[in-house]
């Protein structure tokens, strides 16, 4: 693991966190910005990527991360505005989280997953536990959890792909 990483890690984490919520307000979407904001970091770092001001690399990066997040925003709010009718009609039509499908399709996602990749999805995203706690209790390196749930979360956007499909345009 790289030193680096966890040095720039313990000394920014709060700081990024906090940088990125100011300027994105759904929480969900802004721990996600960060998350691939800290996997840019430890790929370029373990890339051996020249880096003499790591903090500054990171902040440059997390505002182009939420640069291009509003700008595909806006792309669907442009979608959505072509949709015939008031968007509270559209609204009204989707289905809760509670939906047993979604969560059908969810879980036959996860099981695809290899064990370690299913755990660093499930212990951030359902038990809500942090990296750090996770390097922790296991005894693991920060950037390994950090690497894992990003794996994980770019293969179920694949596994996962089909049905959001499916289920966008069932309204």
């Amino acid at each position: 693991m790289n030193t680096r990483f966890e040095e720039v890690y313990a000394a920014e984490a709060d700081r990024l966190q906090a940088y990125v919520a100011r300027r994105v307000p759904d929480s969900q979407e802004a721990q996600d910005i960060v998350q691939d904001v800290w996997m840019a970091l430890y790929e370029a770092l373990e890339a051996g990527r020249p880096m003499s001001n790591a903090a500054a690399w990171l902040y440059t990066v997390a505002r182009n991360a939420i640069i291009d997040h509003f700008r595909k925003q806006k792309t669907r709010q442009n979608y959505a505005s072509t949709l015939p009718g008031e968007p509270s009609e559209h609204l009204q039509r989707l289905p809760s989280m509670n939906d047993e499908r979604i969560w059908e399709e969810i879980q036959a996602g996860l099981e695809q997953l290899s064990p370690k990749h299913r755990k660093a999805f499930w212990d951030t995203e359902i038990d809500e536990k942090s990296f750090k706690e996770l390097a922790a209790e296991t005894d693991t390196q920060l950037g390994t959890w950090l690497s894992r749930k990003y794996y994980a979360t770019q293969k179920l956007r694949q596994i996962l792909g089909e049905f959001y499909e499916e289920f966008l345009n069932s309204f």
